[in-house]
């Protein structure tokens, strides 16, 4: 019990939150109004076992990966931070308790950060300028294309297709 769970409207403190680990490992809690405890029996189960569409289990995924792994957002604060989130995402609502922690003590600051996961989110879905384009390029030859929106730097080179291929900030 790491943190607490707090009125948005009120501030009134009520309840705990804590960490929560299966077989060592993290893992969030889909259901905002199950109480969890030490040596409960938890069953994994797909999107479907809870009634979301896979839509929704791709965005859920990506908020809990963009919340709690990436640099800058990978202590427990952030973890409780992400738990919130997803709740709210999960239940489609806004008058869920928030999790309070030292990185984010207001709801505000909750929120900001809530703000800031989304914002990653979004950007996950964000294809480069020249994604629709279309270019021919001689076998002996090489083409540069820049990625206006800047979100290439963000992304990596999985399959070359046996061409030399390489991102340099925004230009592939």
């Amino acid at each position: 019990k790491d943190w607490v769970l707090v009125e948005p409207d009120t501030g009134k403190v009520d309840g705990k939150e804590g960490y929560f680990m299966v077989n060592g490992e993290e893992v969030f809690c889909v259901d905002y109004f199950t109480d969890f405890h030490s040596g409960k029996t938890v069953t994994a189960g797909s999107f479907k076992d809870i009634g979301i569409s896979e839509e929704t289990a791709r965005k859920l995924s990506l908020v809990a990966y963009y919340g709690s792994k990436v640099e800058g957002r990978t202590d427990r604060d952030w973890y409780a931070i992400t738990q919130g989130l997803l709740w709210r995402i999960i239940h489609n609502r806004d008058d869920l308790k928030y999790v309070r922690t030292n990185t984010a003590y207001t709801y505000e600051e909750v929120q900001k950060c809530w703000n800031e996961i989304l914002a990653d989110v979004d950007r996950y879905y964000v294809a480069p300028s020249f994604s629709d384009e279309t270019h021919s390029v001689d076998s002996d030859g090489a083409l540069k294309l820049n990625d206006t929106k800047g979100v290439l730097s963000d992304m990596i080179v999985a399959d070359s297709g046996g061409l030399d291929v390489s991102i340099q900030g925004n230009q592939l």
